[in-house]
């Protein structure tokens, strides 16, 4: 509960505490629980925690030399970063910033199959593959932003007004986001 607590938290709005993670396990849970390794609620949400230790984005990217800035990185360099962790083919997915027009990073795939080995993610997936080779549907004619705060609506949390507790709360809260997209993923992909 304690890991769960930290690393796997409710983000639904108006939702009840618990809400969050009933609905992972009757919704991919269930499925996944076919697999040996995951055969019970807590195995389930142990290995979700696992992954999200052994796959932390952040130094996955941090090891490759991808670090939050405003200048952005290539597509090739961030995939790089990934590939050469995992020594296999991540998919990547940007978002454009409806204001600023940067396009983002909005989630880094890495894919299983079900003995959970990491594997090439699957080229069919309707996400195109670019010219490079690389699963993405990220502009290759922009630098793909890679921020430590996420802006949104045009407003920067790091802004002197904010308070620090509130910083606190955002950026544990964008944490939790990206955690629940990749653990999504995973378990989508696992049933």
């Amino acid at each position: 509960m304690d890991g769960l607590n930290s690393h796997w938290t409710n983000i639904e709005a108006n939702t009840k505490p618990n809400s969050f993670w009933k609905h992972e396990w009757d919704k991919h849970g269930t499925c996944a629980s076919t697999l040996p390794q995951l055969d019970s609620i807590v195995n389930y949400f142990q290995q979700g925690l696992d992954w999200n230790e052994q796959y932390k984005l952040s130094n996955i990217l941090e090891k490759g030399k991808i670090i939050p800035n405003s200048e952005g990185y290539t597509i090739e360099q961030i995939y790089n970063a990934v590939k050469t962790f995992t020594n296999k083919e991540p998919m990547i997915q940007c978002t454009v910033d409806r204001q600023t027009k940067d396009s983002m990073i909005s989630e880094i795939r890495i894919c299983f199959n079900k003995t959970l080995d990491v594997i090439d993610c699957d080229q069919s997936n309707p996400v195109n593959k670019n010219k490079y080779g690389i699963i993405t549907n990220c502009n290759l004619k922009k630098p793909v932003m890679y921020f430590a705060e996420v802006p949104m609506n045009g407003i920067s949390y790091e802004m002197d007004y904010v308070d620090d507790a509130f910083k606190q709360h955002f950026e544990e809260q964008m944490y939790y986001m990206s955690v629940y997209r990749l653990l999504k993923f995973l378990i989508w992909y696992t049933t």
